[in-house]
């Protein structure tokens, strides 16, 4: 009898807090995304340049607001700043001839930098299974360093998403960023192909209303 009383509670508590959730349609929150980057550059004039990634963190501070349009979906955006900590190893390779011969060699350099990206995010989320999600689309990125201006990254994730009968809500996601570094080059640079990725895991404080 006992156990079956603390399962009717149980069921009538989620119940109420999967109907509350759906039937707050404005969210706003802070979210803290921490992981692993990964930078990689191409170009095509006739030399190679191999660039490896040290391991380094970025750490993304945002604001987020969405709106549901339907049952299940919803409609974000907001704004975010990343701070990627970068270490570099970098390998120039060269070649030329001459009347005498080929000839050819290579240079090899370290060095480390600190990468800001402002970010405006454009995307959808989808609520499965009361508490489930994934999520995914773009975003405008502004960069004005290394030689950069602006870009375009595309990313998505899945993960939890609980929001108590206050409205305050709490979600937890592994999530994944592309970048697309050069697009706005300053460099005008058409031929190089530079993206950064991102891999970690967001956490997100909000509340519905």
């Amino acid at each position: 009898m006992t156990r079956n009383l603390w399962t009717l509670m149980a069921i009538i508590c989620l119940t109420t807090n999967v109907y509350c959730q759906k039937e707050k349609k404005n969210y706003i929150s802070l979210h803290v995304s921490n992981g692993i980057s990964d930078l990689s550059r191409g170009n095509s004039f006739g030399y190679t340049s191999e660039r490896s990634y040290s391991g380094k963190n970025y750490l993304t501070i945002g604001f987020d607001y969405a709106k549901m349009t339907s049952e299940n979906l919803e409609m974000c955006t907001g704004l975010s700043v990343t701070f990627n900590d970068m270490a570099f190893s970098s390998t120039s390779y060269w070649s030329e001839s001459s009347q005498w011969g080929n000839y050819g060699g290579s240079t090899t350099y370290d060095y480390s930098d600190r990468f800001f990206i402002f970010s405006v995010p454009g995307h959808l989320k989808l609520h499965l299974l009361k508490y489930l999600f994934i999520d995914g689309g773009i975003s405008i990125n502004y960069h004005p360093s290394m030689g950069y201006t602006w870009g375009i990254g595309y990313g998505g994730g899945a993960g939890a998403e609980y929001t108590f009968k206050s409205g305050i809500s709490l979600s937890l996601s592994p999530y994944m960023q592309w970048n697309m570094l050069n697009i706005g080059s300053s460099s005008g640079d058409a031929f190089n192909s530079d993206n950064l990725k991102q891999k970690g895991i967001n956490v997100a404080l909000g509340y519905r209303f």
